[in-house]
């Protein structure tokens, strides 16, 4: 909702004394844009009339923020930078959850009920969970098709699209393509570039501030790829071989120049069974792969047997940027332990 700040009216008033010819031309809309610019408004009856008037000839400054609704954390940081001061953002699902999974409470209807808009991560990503809650919010301006529902993935280059026919004999697959994307800071840049342009559409008296600060955003995700890809590429390519627990990895794999074994679930969404979990012991023993990465929402019981017996490094990362936690912190430390792991064990 957009609240309005009142303009203050003054708590004290010219002298008693003044003449009343003066006070007649005081009370003409012309004099009182004159007593703002330094002026003085007599006392008496006229006051009442003249602070009326005052309120409605003189633009009024807007305090309200625009209500954004994000769905995941990653999504909630960039919102965040680049909607500035201007915007409030609330947060959903919590960092630490799987996105794919979570319980809607109450409060997430009342969330969405009041959002001016709703940023969501797309391809299928919360479809167990969001469209019920946009529907029953009732909020004509969030619903999918309006200017406050964005969709963060059509702005994005999608990886991982499955060709050919789609069923669920092939596990937890997104027809949209993987949906793992805020992983990779270029993706990111995209969304920001996209983000500064809507939020510019819903409050155009900021437009100029969400460009600057989208821009801003998008340059440094451009630099951070590019140095942890530099790091990465200085490794030998024999040493860039991981295990993953999830298909989760496309995009950060394919920036790092990493190249995935194989995954430690035997499908997408399919908890590993002991047969598949002694092939990828077998696997990585032969092909001296280094580091298991998994996210950490995922159980890691057979992770830390793998590893253990491998002498691979396990690499738990958080699932999305913790609410005091700004974007680049998250993929920075992210990127640094990885390197840091993958390096140790090739020297």
């Amino acid at each position: 909702m957009r609240r309005l700040r009142e303009h203050s009216t003054p708590s004290t008033w010219a002298s008693k004394d003044i003449g009343a010819a003066r006070t007649q031309r005081l009370a003409t809309p012309m004099s009182l844009i004159a007593y703002v610019a330094g002026a003085s408004l007599p006392a008496g009856p006229l006051i009442t009339v003249a602070t009326l008037l005052l309120a409605l000839l003189l633009p009024q400054t807007a305090m309200a923020k625009v209500d954004i609704v994000t769905t995941v954390g990653d999504l909630a940081a960039v919102a965040k930078e680049v909607g500035g001061e201007h915007v409030s953002v609330e947060l959903l699902a919590s960092p630490q959850q799987d996105p794919h999974f979570v319980d809607a409470k109450p409060s997430f209807v009342r969330d969405v009920a009041k959002a001016d808009l709703l940023i969501v991560n797309g391809m299928s990503l919360e479809a167990g969970w969001l469209p019920a809650l946009v529907e029953s919010s009732r909020n004509a301006k969030v619903q999918i098709g309006a200017d406050g529902y964005f969709d963060a993935s059509e702005h994005i280059a999608r990886k991982g699209v499955p060709q050919g026919e789609i069923s669920r004999a092939q596990g937890d697959v997104h027809p949209e393509g993987n949906p793992h994307y805020t992983l990779e800071p270029r993706q990111m840049a995209r969304v920001a570039l996209a983000l500064g342009k809507r939020l510019a559409k819903l409050d155009p008296d900021h437009a100029k501030a969400y460009k600057t600060q989208a821009k801003a955003f998008a340059k440094k995700g451009l630099q951070t790829a590019k140095y942890w890809k530099k790091q990465f590429e200085s490794l030998p390519k024999q040493c860039r071989n991981v295990v993953v627990y999830h298909e989760a990895w496309v995009y950060l794999t394919d920036w790092l120049s990493l190249n995935v074994v194989l995954p430690i679930e035997p499908k997408p969404g399919v908890p590993p069974n002991p047969k598949h979990v002694a092939k990828v012991f077998k696997t990585m023993k032969s092909e001296e792969v280094p580091v298991v990465i998994q996210m950490e929402y995922y159980p890691n019981s057979n992770t830390e047997m793998i590893t253990k017996k491998t002498g691979a490094y396990l690499l738990i990362v958080q699932g999305q940027t913790r609410e005091d936690q700004d974007y680049f912190s998250r993929v920075n430390k992210m990127a640094g332990e990885l390197y840091s792991a993958v390096k140790a064990r090739c020297e």
